[in-house]
């Protein structure tokens, strides 16, 4: 299956890493998009790359219109949102159907075409809690559907966009799990962050879908718990988001390897060992994981 990067205005690094480490579970279709100048430091990792120029003409003045108005960041939330447009363009003007959308810091520890995704005719993606999806990784099976969602976007936060659209309008959006089992499994809630929305209903949504998988997705907070956030020294490893319903510190979390010696993560959930397919990691330090 296609995956489909984003990586606009800054050469990320450490998509570098991320790229390496696909290559290692056999995932080689891979596609960035970018900005021309950054398209020759793909050569050496032979990856299909598209500039982004040669898909939406005005990008150049965006993106100068962004930088006066946001000084510090360049936009960050305005390049967060303006990557979906970007890859509606590509996946419309190339006839691509059926991608992955990863982040640039989203670690994939299976090969993707061993992870069978229960819908093919809707994006899906991880919820962690009522309110909010996280566009980490993501299924998009067409250009047309992804142009629906984005039509119906109101907010600046993209996670909550996506929230948004997925409440209101399950005909295009569904949820991969990022917690297996149910509440009943449970002997209490010391799972859930102590937040007022980590209710009864939150966990079975953001389980929805468990039973047709063999593992679970990370939205964030795995990757945040393993390896600590990006740009705060203080909080290395062990950091428990505040927003998440699951509270995966109260899991045993542990790495094994697979039939290519590699490296891989399971979450013990109810005495078994349950396979986590990806992990978002927030501290930008991929090298740490592979």
């Amino acid at each position: 299956m296609k995956i489909v990067f984003v990586n606009l205005v800054h050469n990320q690094q450490y998509i570098f890493d991320n790229i390496e480490n696909l290559k290692r579970f056999g995932n080689n279709d891979i596609v960035v998009i970018t900005d021309e100048q950054f398209r020759s430091s793909y050569e050496a990792v032979n990856v299909e790359t598209v500039a982004v120029e040669s898909l939406i003409p005005e990008y150049t003045d965006y993106i100068e219109t962004i930088r006066h108005n946001h000084k510090r960041k360049c936009g960050f939330w305005d390049l967060c949102k303006y990557r979906f447009k970007v890859i509606c363009k590509y996946m419309e003007t190339h006839n691509v159907t059926n991608i992955v959308h990863l982040e640039n810091d989203v670690m994939l520890f299976e090969n993707l075409d061993n992870i069978k995704f229960h819908c093919t005719n809707k994006i899906l993606l991880t919820l962690d809690n009522t309110n909010r999806c996280i566009p980490g990784l993501m299924f998009i099976p067409s250009y047309k559907i992804m142009k629906t969602c984005l039509n119906r976007w109101t907010a600046d936060n993209d996670m909550l966009n996506w929230g948004f659209a997925y409440n209101k309008h399950k005909d295009s959006i569904d949820i991969i799990p990022i917690i297996k089992g149910n509440i009943h499994s449970l002997n209490d809630f010391s799972h859930f962050t102590q937040r007022h929305w980590a209710q009864k209903p939150d966990y079975e949504l953001v389980s929805k879908n468990n039973e047709l998988y063999d593992g679970i997705f990370d939205a964030a907070a795995i990757g945040q718990y393993l390896g600590g956030i990006h740009r705060n020294k203080k909080a290395k490893r062990k950091f428990i988001n505040e927003s998440c319903t699951v509270n995966y510190s109260q899991y045993e979390i542990i790495w094994k390897l697979n039939d290519k010696d590699l490296k891989c993560p399971f979450i013990i959930i109810d005495d078994k060992e349950v396979p986590i397919y990806n992990l978002h990691v927030h501290s930008k330090d991929l090298k740490q994981f592979m």
